[in-house]
């Protein structure tokens, strides 16, 4: 039964996007910073989108969507949002934007949606209280439907080491419908070995420079987009000693039987119905030493494994059922709507002083 991970997000200096920094408080050295990815589960607006195949939800059926989701990001690792969120599987801006002023009030945030070739027009997102100083979105053909998101953050209202993250969602493991899983590893091979181009790049430009790559990576520990495409090992002590080679896969500090972050029981067969671990973070050598930016191993009240939240012991499915748009008033119907069929993993960092 999974529990909670713990992963450093880093971000990658973009080009393409300026953001100018909003005043906000200054974050104290010393204190714990949380980062989250979660794929949101066909996060579509109420709106049909003629140049793409989207699936449009009824008003009221979103509404409810967008509460279940604010209430699981609101009690992550806490009780407060985590400071930066990777999102994948969300349609436009305006959501993330919507979903940010729900979970975040007042509080000032940065809103960033990137598209790709994708159909349905799903995309990656990162949603932050930090400084964004640049982002990109990074597209590259047939082995990526979706984009590549690449931000560089700083903690709001202090000179700190930038956090490079890279946000993905690499290609399904599904080959069709009622099928179950199959191994398409090649082109998330593909799809890896751009990704670890854009680290190495970052790593070059800037050596010893703090990355995290974050999302649904729809490969399991170990498989071979993660090894050999983007070097990702499961020994820490291994990844400590190659400085700019490998990346530590943080699902390594969660035991096997608490990895899972999906569970293989929709459309599929009874022989597929199992936990998978999809979703992960890994990190640069830099963020697992006891520099200015680290892996936090003492914070947060769960300090290992997926975060599950409190709507189920398996991720479920958001379906409204028949009716329910019209439908007047609160039914019992929404308290099985459902909320992803990912559970997040949060990851804890530690800012601390020079």
């Amino acid at each position: 039964m999974p529990v909670l991970l713990m992963f450093v997000l880093v971000t990658i200096p973009s080009s393409a996007e300026e953001t100018p920094a909003t005043p906000e408080p200054v974050v104290p050295v010393g204190r714990s910073i949380r980062l989250a990815t979660w794929n949101l589960e066909n996060l579509f607006d109420d709106v049909d989108d003629p140049e793409r195949e989207d699936r449009v939800i009824g008003s009221r059926a979103l509404t409810q969507k967008m509460a279940n989701l604010a209430s699981v990001l609101s009690e992550m690792g806490g009780k407060s949002v985590p400071e930066i969120v990777a999102v994948q599987e969300i349609e436009t801006k305006a959501l993330l934007e919507a979903l940010g002023k729900k979970v975040h009030g007042e509080t000032p945030f940065t809103a960033i949606v990137g598209h790709g070739n994708d159909v349905r027009g799903m995309g990656v997102g990162l949603l932050t209280t930090w400084t964004v100083h640049h982002s990109r979105i990074i597209l590259d053909g047939e082995p990526f439907s979706r984009p590549i998101l690449v931000a560089r953050l700083t903690p709001p209202g202090r000179e700190a080491p930038s956090l490079h993250v890279v946000v993905v969602h690499f290609k399904s493991m599904r080959q069709a419908k009622g099928e179950g899983p199959f191994d398409d590893d090649r082109r998330r091979l593909r799809q890896a070995t751009l990704v670890r181009k854009i680290v190495d790049e970052i790593q070059k430009e800037t050596p010893g420079a703090f990355v995290a790559v974050a999302g649904d990576f729809n490969a399991e520990c170990g498989a071979l987009c993660l090894t050999r495409g983007l070097g990702a090992a499961m020994d820490e002590d291994g990844v400590k000693a190659s400085p700019e080679g490998a990346l530590f896969d943080a699902m390594a500090r969660v035991s096997p039987s608490a990895r899972g972050t999906t569970h293989w029981s929709f459309n599929a067969p009874p022989a597929w119905r199992a936990w998978a671990t999809l979703d992960h973070v890994l990190l640069t050598p830099s963020l697992l030493g006891k520099g200015a930016l680290r892996l936090d191993l003492e914070a947060g009240p769960v300090k290992r494994g997926v975060y599950v939240p409190k709507w189920d012991k398996r991720p479920r499915k958001f379906r409204a059922p028949k009716g329910f748009e019209d439908t007047e008033g609160p039914t019992r119907a929404e308290v099985s709507l459902g909320v992803s069929d990912h559970f997040p993993v949060v990851v804890w960092l530690r800012l601390a002083s020079r």
